[in-house]
């Protein structure tokens, strides 16, 4: 396994400034003695995302997530501990030596078996049949630069050139398996791609993390096939193109979505750059939250047949619940974006996309519907309500109400009564449910409370307060799992003369629910009284609490226990009723100290 000497970990760790970092993904805006911004990791209107810069930590008090400086790395690109550490020191000119084998790491591997696979369909295209490839791109407009500025390549008609190509390079068997290249069958594996023009899909950083294949010269009835997902390719949260494209997003504030490989090529190379294209899956909130790191604004400039007709407005809807206003170009009937530039040139499409008009208006007129059918009109009206009941915002909702009257021409006041009505209903459903749930545990709740008390007093500036807990904490009185976790990291820093470094202990949090409870214990720990006194009352009550529970545990159960273990339970008992007695001198030394 990989390992960074922890004298670099550090130095990165010391070097790195959060608000730095943060800020290359979030605009944050000061406010008292925090930074806040819109979350990256959730879609919100407010900003909720607050950086701490004296504690170098974060916290959304939206979504929950929270966490270091490196742990934000993780989270945004999708590193491994060591690759975000390397990340990083590659920002501030920091030497790193990985003491492993590059062949040693799953990841690793992953991301070079897709590498060697796009070069070798690259040298493909040199061929006979390649050249043949080469001629049909340019035939349909795509240029040789465009070629090569997007990889594209070909799979050859052999049933295990890549396999070949890869076991030649002695990659574990795991990684080859779990990389989506290959496919068992009855007689071993195989490759996936055969015979087709093949489309590398890269990651936000430009690493190729899978493929597209469009079939070519066969009568495949799969016109396209892609990798199936994999460890590093989740189809339902990337964008293909979007290393290529992503500061044409941020410059135009406005996305253009369409659906084909093709249909992203023609348009960037016609300099229509502020594009992405969905990775052969539906539109989904992940896309969305994805598009909202770069604007505020999007397109959606699908096929012009029924079904791209349907998928832009399914699409349309998520990004409107997410956030966004989407507007849909209206393209012509029965064509794609590619084709459209093939046939008539650029100009068409970029009329179109400036002239491209709301959701609500687009799904009216793709209705057809006969304005003197109030049926129909009334159908079509309240299944639009239904979808945007799940909009949250209540300006963005009342714009979209707005927006649907001008549209249908009906009154306002009656849209609003409507939706009105729709989330009453939602809202008694909810609201039951909730009661349904709910639980009258104040016991618990207030030893949850008393947990998350201990983790914050063990940052106590004063020394003796943190050495009276590492000395008298018995880790046996916690009832939470994660208390338990953090507390095991925050343990050994307890005895030393300075207080345990946050970032030190977030890091040693693997479990990212965890982290993130930790992130809300510590952000505002300046807040909390975090005295010798404090913690004597703490652990005083975590003891007590522990101690009636095991005592009435042993009452109610004295009838299941045999004669001859009966006395000694009976101690036991006594031992435990001695304790709650005397508990509450326990520790008068320190009171007096």
């Amino acid at each position: 396994m990989a390992r960074i000497a922890e004298q670099v970990i550090e130095q990165v760790r010391s070097s790195i400034d959060i608000i730095d970092i943060i800020g290359e993904y979030v605009q944050l805006t000061k406010r008292g003695y925090n930074f806040f911004g819109l979350c990256p990791f959730h879609m919100e209107k407010t900003p909720s995302f607050a950086v701490n810069p004296s504690k170098q930590i974060y916290k959304c008090f939206g979504c929950g997530v929270g966490g270091g400086t490196i742990n934000f790395i993780m989270e945004i690109e999708k590193l491994e501990f060591i690759e975000a550490i390397k990340f990083l020191a590659d920002k501030y000119n920091i030497e790193v030596n990985l003491n492993t084998k590059k062949s040693s790491k799953f990841f690793s591997q992953l991301f070079e078996i897709h590498n060697l696979a796009a070069n070798l369909y690259q040298q493909n295209l040199k061929t006979n049949k390649g050249l043949e490839i080469v001629k049909y791109l340019n035939d349909r407009g795509i240029n040789n630069n465009t070629i090569s500025e997007f990889q594209i390549g070909f799979s050859i008609n052999k049933w295990s050139s890549v396999l070949d190509e890869a076991r030649k390079n002695n990659f574990k068997s795991d990684a080859l398996i779990q990389s989506g290249l290959f496919i068992n069958g009855d007689k071993g594996y195989y490759d996936r791609f055969r015979n087709r023009i093949m489309f590398p899909i890269t990651d936000r950083n430009n690493k190729i993390i899978a493929f597209g294949g469009r079939v070519f010269d066969s009568n495949d009835p799969a016109k396209y096939i892609n990798s199936s997902e994999t460890p590093i390719y989740n189809k339902s949260k990337i964008f293909y193109g979007l290393s290529n494209t992503k500061g044409f997003l941020s410059k135009e504030n406005t996305a253009i979505v369409v659906e084909g490989y093709l249909d992203l090529i023609q348009l960037f190379q016609n300099n229509i750059k502020n594009v992405v294209a969905v990775s052969g899956t539906s539109f989904t909130d992940s896309h969305a939250l994805e598009l909202n790191k770069y604007v505020k604004n999007v397109k959606i400039a699908y096929d012009g047949d029924n079904a791209g007709k349907n998928a832009a407005i399914r699409a349309g809807y998520v990004l409107l619940k997410n956030g966004f206003f989407p507007e849909i170009v209206v393209m012509p009937e029965g064509t794609d974006p590619d084709d459209w530039i093939q046939k008539e040139g650029p100009n068409p499409l970029k009329n179109a996309i400036a002239n491209s008009i709301n959701l609500f208006e687009f799904q009216y007129k793709k209705s057809d519907i006969d304005n003197e059918n109030p049926n129909l009109i009334s159908n079509l009206v309240n299944d639009i309500l239904k979808e945007i009941s799940d909009v949250q915002d209540p300006v963005h909702k009342e714009l979209c109400i707005r927006s649907i009257a001008k549209v249908t021409k009906l009154n306002e006041n009656t849209l609003f009564e409507s939706i009105s009505n729709i989330n009453s209903k939602k809202s008694f459903k909810t609201n039951y449910d909730k009661a349904r749930k709910k639980t009258d545990n104040k016991d618990l709740s207030n030893y949850n409370l008393l947990e998350d008390e201990l983790i914050q007093i063990c940052f106590s500036n004063d020394f003796k307060t943190r050495l009276f807990i590492y000395e008298n904490m018995n880790t046996e009185w916690l009832i939470s799992k994660s208390v338990k976790l953090i507390y095991d990291e925050i343990f050994i820093h307890l005895h030393s003369d300075h207080k345990p470094d946050i970032n030190i202990v977030m890091d040693g949090i693997k479990d990212p629910n965890y982290r993130q409870r930790f992130a809300t214990l510590i952000f505002d720990i300046d807040k909390k009284n975090l005295s010798i006194d404090a913690a004597i009352e703490c652990l005083t009550r975590i003891e007590k609490i522990f101690l009636k529970k095991k005592l009435n545990s042993l009452r109610e159960n004295l009838n299941k226990f045999k004669s001859d273990e009966l006395k000694s339970i009976l101690i036991e008992i006594s031992n435990i009723q001695s304790s709650l007695n005397n508990i509450k001198f326990k520790y008068d030394k320190f009171i007096k100290n």
